[in-house]
């Protein structure tokens, strides 16, 4: 009986020694976006492609500053499909779905078909450092000015879809899967106005 005790002694202490170690590390986020990442491949958080029942314009007239340090004023790109994405280095859910999003820029990225993710952290190196590690290529900004209220959002990761004329057609908080084949459909009959 006594050597069962301490067996379970010793576990409770590699197990809080572990706990311990990722906590002092800071992999806590990592981990739990590695485990969130696994969940959402499943398809339980595949982006559903309903749109937005009655889509609110927007003047989309908000700053943007590029990680290379390149202004961009978002009304400059009236006439181009958006996927904007807010999101964080902090946040699980937001790490969990980048390797995915990278993936749909990669696929469908064109003249005609823009992406903004926009990071809300404050500290612009930490998320350069962020986007180095992971060695993301998609365009990451940072916010110069306030969101017109149609795009704000009370959590993270929170996505929308502008159509070219304006119109928010897509939002969605949370964790979603957008590398799908019919998000990819769904974006492709944005363009084409259908």
């Amino acid at each position: 009986m006594e050597i069962k005790v301490k067996r379970s002694y010793i576990e409770t202490a590699i197990f809080l020694l572990v706990i311990f170690i990722i906590y002092i590390t800071g992999w806590q986020t990592e981990i739990a976006g590695l485990l969130q990442r696994g969940v959402m491949l499943t398809g339980l958080h595949n982006a559903s492609v309903k749109t937005v029942e009655q889509p609110k314009k927007s003047q989309l007239n908000f700053s943007i500053t590029s990680l290379d340090g390149e202004e961009v004023n978002v009304s400059a790109l009236k006439g181009k499909t958006l996927f904007i994405n807010f999101w964080a280095t902090w946040c699980p859910p937001c790490i969990a779905e980048m390797p995915e999003i990278e993936n749909l820029w990669k696929d469908v990225s064109s003249e005609e078909i823009a992406f903004l993710l926009i990071s809300t952290d404050d500290e612009m190196q930490k998320v350069k450092d962020f986007i180095d590690r992971k060695e993301f290529e998609f365009p990451v900004y940072k916010l110069n000015s306030s969101v017109p209220k149609e795009l704000s959002s009370s959590s993270i990761p929170a996505t929308f879809i502008v159509a070219p004329d304006g119109s928010i057609v897509y939002k969605h908080s949370g964790i979603a899967n957008y590398n799908t084949d019919s998000f990819k459909d769904f974006l492709a009959k944005i363009q084409k106005g259908i």
